[in-house]
């Protein structure tokens, strides 16, 4: 565990120093650079068994730079990722270290979630920090094909909060989708997104809640119907989608997303608060308000498909704009009231890392280099 709290508290005290420095513009690249360093180094340097999934992706890999056509990779791979596969067989024909397929896939999580952080944010200081608190960091170590798709997929967002016709934000959903096929559940940010609500007016915000619940109620549904179909069809992997499954989820940390969902519903409410009151800085008011709708997605799904393990996973696709999504509501307040929020959400959220990280949710724990 030494080297998470090591490289844990360097980037909390160079983020306490870079915030209340003279040059914040300066200061913000620097944190930014140190921060994104330090993270990549501890997953991209991490050793191949390290993580609940490590022997699964490490086996996928082996199996796919084995192969000599992209067919017969796909065949062998196991999973309908095309994306993935490719990744995978561009990594084995440059590199002959299975350590490359880990920096790689580490290298696209930072950097799409170090660029949506950076274009989405009010706060980038606090949202690195959430990014690691609310353990989305640590889950990022196992489920690393999912992980690559929402750090695309996020991105996409960002596009479509600008112009929801965005070619380059439907060419990162395709993409995102290439690597993991329950992005599509990203359609629903593209329906909710973009439609100026006013949020004074209650109607809108009736008609928001509704069309959210609406979509929530037919992603479970369609998802446990597709699944019940799977598995009539394929019979070998009813136990992957069973009490199992929900302790497998359980034990790499997913399951604490219901823990937590109350407490993203607190802050969307706290966000409708300040909305209704208009806030002053229209650019912060702007950024909370075009991602209100998607958390408040998330937390209807969490909380409707809190028994469904493969729906708890899939709302991680929503959850994770919460790195954002706070920090942007803090930002609409006064400061003071800023000040003692963010002193709070910290505090808990640390919390909630130190009882993740003991429990090992994730298998990381005790941590390893890859030459150790």
């Amino acid at each position: 565990m030494t080297p998470f709290i090591i490289g844990f508290s360097i980037i909390a005290l160079t983020a306490f120093g870079c915030k209340y420095g003279k040059r914040k513009e300066r200061n913000t690249k620097i944190f930014i650079l140190i921060s994104f360093l330090i993270l990549f180094v501890l997953m991209g340097f991490r050793s191949p068994l390290l993580g609940t999934d490590s022997i699964m992706y490490n086996n996928i890999y082996l199996r796919v730079r084995q192969q000599n056509s992209f067919t017969s990779a796909m065949t062998v791979s196991g999973i309908s990722a095309p994306g993935y596969v490719l990744f995978c067989r561009i990594i084995s024909k440059i590199f002959s270290s299975n350590q490359a397929r880990i920096i790689g896939t580490s290298l696209i999580i930072l950097l799409g979630i170090f660029r949506y952080i950076k274009k989405d944010s009010s706060n980038i200081f606090l949202s690195v920090l959430l990014f690691i608190t609310l353990t989305f960091y640590l889950q990022g170590f196992n489920i690393t094909r999912q992980y690559m798709a929402m750090a695309i997929l996020l991105n996409a967002f960002t596009e479509w909060y600008s112009n929801k016709k965005s070619l380059v934000g439907w060419i990162l959903f395709a993409i995102a989708m290439t690597f993991h096929n329950i992005s599509i559940v990203g359609l629903a940010v593209w329906f909710l997104i973009g439609n100026n609500i006013d949020y004074n007016d209650k109607k809108q915000i009736r008609r928001l809640v509704f069309k959210s619940v609406l979509l929530g109620a037919i992603i479970i549904l369609a998802q446990t119907w597709l699944i019940n179909i799977f598995i009539r069809l394929f019979p070998i992997y009813r136990n992957y989608f069973g009490k199992r499954a929900l302790n497998q989820f359980s034990d790499q940390g997913q399951g604490r997303s219901i823990i937590i969902i109350f407490g993203y519903l607190a802050i969307v409410l706290y966000c409708l608060i300040l909305l209704r009151k208009k806030a002053k800085n229209q650019e912060e008011l702007t950024l909370a308000a075009e991602q209100l709708p998607v958390m408040l997605f998330s937390v209807i799904i969490g909380i409707l498909g809190a028994t469904f393990p493969v729906i708890i996973r899939m709302n991680s696709f929503f959850t994770i704009t919460a790195i954002t999504f706070i920090p942007n509501t803090f930002s609409i307040d006064k400061p003071s009231n800023r000040r003692i929020l963010t002193a709070i959400t910290l505090l808990l959220t640390v919390a909630f890392l130190v009882i993740y990280m003991v429990e090992d949710k994730s298998d990381v724990i005790p941590y390893s280099f890859f030459w150790d």
